[in-house]
Parts: C-alpha cells; structure tokens; sequence
C-alpha cells in the first residue's frame, strides 16, 4: 500500500511555523506573513531589518541559498510580538511595531552564535541554545529571555569539548524540566534535562549517533524523537522517561531537522544530505515526508528529490535537500511545508489535507 498527499501551492518562502488554532505562519525572505485560512490568503505581519544591498540579492533564489538568507526560527509571543533568528542575529517585536528589533544578549567579550530553534515554556520565558559549526568545541550556552525577547542572558553553559552544539530545547511541563539535544559527532550527541530554574543539569544520554536528534514529540510517558546523522542509518525512536530506556521502531531514509503536529498526526521530514560513509536504506537525494497517528507506526507520504548536482559542490554551498516543517503543533489536520533544494518545490509553500490522504495498491 502507498499513500499519497494531495498538496496544493500557497505561494513563495520557507514554512516556520503553525500555531494550535491553525495559524500558518510564512516567511518570504526577512518578510514574515500569517494565513488564517490554511494559506488561501497572506497578511505581512512583521519584517526583519536589513541592509539596502540585501534587497538586491532577494530576487535571485541561488544567491539567496548560498547565503543562507532565510529566517531560520520564529515564534508568536502570548504578548501579542514576535522573535525570529537568522544566521545575523536575534530579533523581537511588540505589538504595535511592523519592524523588528535587535534584542540584546549579555554575553561579556565571547561572540554569540545564534540559534537553530527557539522555544519557550509555559510561562512565557523564551529559550535557545548556540549553533554553529564549532570546530574546536569551545563553551556553548543557553540562553533566557524573561521580557518578552527584548534581552537574554547565559542561564547554562557547557564546558569546552562536552558537546558541539545545541540542536533544540523543549519544554516538558509534567517533569518541568527541559529537554535538550545536542550534535553531532563522537561525544557530542546527548539528550539531556535541565531544571526549570536551572540550578542542574544531566545527561540522560551521551556520546552515539542514536542520540543525536533536533525534534521529539511528548507522548506523556515517552518521547518519540528521530535521528539526525549521515554516518549511520537514521531511524525514529522512543524514549521512556521514567528508565531512559530507547527502542528503535522505524528505520527512515534521511536525516530528520523538521517535526510538526497536525491534529492527530505527527509528522516529520527527511533530508537529502552527502553520507559520510554507505548507508544501507539512505538515499542521499530524496527528502520525504513520514507522518503518524500515534507516534509509532510511520508512512511515508510524500518524496522531493534534490535539484541541482548531486555533487558535493551542490549540497555545502546551495543547500542539502529538504522538506521544511514548521515548528510548533496544531489541532487542525492541515499541513504546511515548504522545499529547500528540491526539484519544483524549491522555495514554494504548499499546504495538505493529512485527513485526505490518498491510499493506492
């Protein structure tokens, strides 16, 4: 049996996130648009600041892709604002403000490394890890906002060599602890809890490939999370919280950056990425889309092959292949995605119906 999802074409940019009541959130280079009609119809809510020659290089989507010019990570506030990050900074906005400021990060003499995801936990404090390549494995820190994004400042900090660096945080309210997961080599990956007050820290788990991971969805008693590595086979497991205990469940054909919930499916993408070594099951340029109605049994719905060359020229300066998801969970069944480096959807918006899928022999 294959399954096939029927997506219809919402317009240009990059998917970054769904709120619960069905909000869809877009961005069109640092321009960011919401949708509350599953994507029929677009209002620019917010912009971020950018110098005059950036808008020469908008129209051009390669130069875009080889300058990594996107927003990667936003988030609604209960304030009524907003806050983004891109590979330039962090920014915030109230209310009543259409353009985004620089937020302010108290981080002494060391340079901030901003993040791949932003989180937040049930009263409202806006939470990130640093991201970037780290050669060296100098100190990573977590960061807290407590003003609505307006500052930040060090909460946590991991010592030189414990981990390269932070892939996501999350917030579990029943442990009121966050869950925190890192990359990517050798010692590096972990699963780790950090105190809500953040007066501790431990690694639940440290040091393979299995435990490298940038999503989980909370199940209550578990996690269910997928792997993120082109050295071994990438696969979704589960986690119990009360042993620690993992179980591998399903073996994927890619990396997994991207999760979301819509309603009662949870879903998650592959990524078409260069392997470091064979991989029995990967395939370096397809990215798909798997989704679940319960977080154990997984189909994959839908494939994106990558564009370009194959070659590894392609893939380190315009982008591995993939399927982005937004951050965030909805209730509603409509799914939102957009493509990076994939053949005809590179740089499109779609949305699908999970509801509606077709099943065929």
């Amino acid at each position: 049996m294959t399954y096939t999802l029927q997506p219809v074409y919402r317009g240009s940019g990059r998917a970054i996130f769904v709120q619960s009541d069905g909000t869809l959130f877009r961005s069109h280079h640092y321009d960011i648009f919401q949708s509350k009609d599953t994507g029929k119809s677009w209002e620019r809510i917010v912009s971020i600041p950018r110098p005059f020659n950036r808008r020469f290089v908008e129209p051009f989507r390669l130069l875009c892709r080889l300058l990594r010019y996107e927003v990667r990570a936003f988030l609604p506030l209960d304030n009524g604002g907003y806050i983004a990050a891109t590979r330039s900074g962090i920014f915030y906005s109230s209310p009543s403000r259409r353009l985004m400021r620089h937020s302010k990060i108290e981080s002494g003499s060391v340079p901030v490394h901003y993040p791949m995801t932003i989180s937040y936990d049930n009263s409202g404090r806006i939470i990130w890890g640093e991201y970037w390549s780290n050669s060296k494995r100098h100190e990573v820190r977590i960061f807290l906002s407590e003003d609505n994004g307006s500052s930040f400042h060090t909460v946590h900090t991991f010592k030189p060599g414990e981990t390269r660096h932070v892939h996501n945080i999350l917030y579990d309210e029943k442990l009121n602890k966050f869950w925190i997961f890192t990359g990517d080599h050798n010692t590096d990956p972990g699963i780790g809890l950090l105190d809500a007050d953040f007066s501790g820290f431990e690694w639940v788990h440290k040091g393979k490939q299995m435990y490298r991971a940038v999503w989980a969805f909370n199940l209550g008693e578990n996690l269910v999370y997928a792997t993120d590595t082109e050295r071994e086979v990438n696969g979704i497991y589960v986690l119990d919280k009360s042993t620690g205990k993992i179980e591998h469940i399903k073996a994927i054909n890619g990396s997994c950056i991207y999760a979301t919930r819509c309603g009662d499916y949870y879903v998650i993408s592959t990524t078409a990425e260069p392997l470091k070594r064979s991989v029995n099951g990967a395939n370096p340029v397809q990215s798909s889309i798997w989704i679940s109605s319960d977080g154990f049994d997984w189909r994959n719905v839908f494939t994106g092959v990558k564009d370009l060359s194959t070659s590894k020229w392609s893939y380190t300066y315009f982008q591995f292949g993939s399927i982005v998801l937004p951050r965030g969970e909805s209730e509603h069944t409509t799914l939102m995605f957009s493509g990076q480096a994939l053949k005809e959807i590179d740089g499109k918006v779609f949305t699908a119906d999970l509801s509606s899928i077709e099943e065929t022999v």
